[in-house]
């Protein structure tokens, strides 16, 4: 139907700068979450060669902080006090892991 052809025609060039804006948008979101991958691959090897620690160690320790921060009850989002921190059991581990003499 050529009625129907010339709506898809008018839709296809009105659409093609958002088309575009859209293919750049993901085009930097992409290239931001490559370079955290690789900050974060980066980080975790620097871990494991300082610490020892098995990958698996590390996304653990990741995960038990992430859980920590998320209990926190300072108002700031993403910090602890440092009273919140000792009771979360963090320092703990890390004396253990470290093997710190207190």
């Amino acid at each position: 139907e050529p009625l129907v052809m010339n709506a898809f025609a008018i839709i296809y060039s009105d659409l093609m700068p958002i088309r575009i804006a859209g293919r750049m948008i993901f085009k930097h979101l992409r290239n931001v979450m490559d370079k955290n991958i690789q900050q974060r691959t980066e980080e975790e090897e620097r871990v494991m060669n300082e610490t020892g620690l098995s990958i698996d160690a590390v996304d653990d320790g990741r995960r038990m902080f992430m859980a920590a921060l998320g209990s926190g009850s300072s108002g700031d989002e993403g910090s602890l006090t440092m009273t919140e921190l000792i009771d979360s059991g963090i320092v703990e581990t890390v004396v253990e892991i470290m093997e710190y003499e207190s």
